[in-house]
């Protein structure tokens, strides 16, 4: 019997263990690039073509700065924000690549897949999740942080910026495909000054946005959010809406909840185990966007209008306090 309790209290150790290790830490690659410049459209390609290997660790955004010319389509298109970013930096020729607040060594290539595969496996003390909520003439946006560890001490500031994922825009220097292009930020462009939770805390942030007005394709256009200290320039971590479909190192063990029938036509049926702090239970579509939340999934989900529901494939996320999951359900 006494081994038997000794056996039960390790694996109690070993499950909080796994359910407290720090988020995996994605890896931000502010990418300095111009329009009109040869030298970008000749380097931009090996660079792309390399980060392409690295979807499930990487976040990418295209800034445009006025150097080496000012006439670049998308600095004209939003020049406060771009020239913030470029001063920031103290960038005074493009292309240049920063992963993480640190300019990288060579400027050909702009990165390397040695440089990224050392990334792998690193972790963070904060989390970022993001969500969009779209309506009829706007975006709802929540940025939740969420601090699994210490974070460094500094000067720490949250920044949201709308992206537009792809842009088919035949460029003077001759490319025609443009990549998570910066269009706006939601926070300052100097960034938003935020105190970071303590260990086991969350701190929750909205923005709005519309698409009226504005040149932007709705179905290619997200938001990206990450921290950064601005004193040292390390960013501690970032986070987009699609991070959920590659997954994170804070998943919950399949044994933990259940969803059935599935595929199912009409009712939708739960089941939480009894060790779960839930905090939110959120319904998405194929295209990652949020249908439906709710705060008390046990009881709130279970009374939802399931048959109403069209047919087609969803995702189901699942937020605990000890770590969260996904499921993927078809409505028949």
């Amino acid at each position: 019997m006494k081994k038997l309790a000794t056996l039960s209290v390790l694996i109690c150790l070993i499950t909080i263990s796994a359910f407290a290790q720090n988020p995996k830490k994605y890896v931000l690659l502010e990418h300095f690039t111009n329009t009109n410049c040869s030298v970008c459209a000749s380097r931009n390609p090996a660079f792309f073509n390399t980060i392409a290997n690295y979807d499930d660790i990487v976040h990418h955004i295209s800034i445009h700065p006025p150097v080496p010319y000012v006439n670049c389509r998308f600095y004209q298109d939003n020049k406060p924000d771009n020239d913030a970013r470029k001063n920031f930096y103290s960038v005074f020729s493009s292309p240049q690549v920063f992963m993480n607040g640190v300019k990288t060594p060579g400027s050909n290539p702009l990165i390397t897949a040695a440089a990224l595969e050392a990334e792998k496996g690193k972790t963070s003390p904060i989390e970022i999740k993001v969500s969009e909520a779209h309506g009829f003439d706007k975006t709802d946006v929540t940025v939740q942080i969420k601090a699994y560890d210490t974070a460094p001490i500094g000067e720490t500031k949250l920044f949201v910026a709308v992206l537009e994922k792809e842009i088919d825009y035949s460029s003077p220097n001759g490319e025609k495909l443009h990549h998570n292009v910066l269009r706006k930020f939601l926070t300052s462009n100097l960034g938003e000054q935020v105190t970071l939770p303590a260990p086991g805390q969350s701190t929750y942030h909205t923005f709005q946005y519309s698409l009226i007005g504005t040149n932007w394709k709705a179905d290619e256009v997200y938001v990206l959010a990450w921290v950064q200290n601005t004193g040292t320039k390390e960013v501690l971590n970032s986070g987009t809406k699609f991070d959920i479909t590659a997954g994170t190192r804070n998943t919950l063990p399949e044994s933990a909840w259940s969803v059935f029938p599935n595929p199912f036509s009409k009712n939708l049926n739960f089941e939480f185990g009894s060790g779960l702090n839930l905090e939110k239970m959120i319904l998405r579509n194929l295209q990652q966007q949020i249908l439906q939340s709710w705060d008390n999934p046990s009881a709130q989900a279970a009374d939802f209008n399931w048959e109403t529901l069209p047919k087609g494939i969803y995702f189901l996320e699942l937020q605990t306090a000890q770590g969260y999951g996904v499921r993927k359900i078809v409505k028949n």
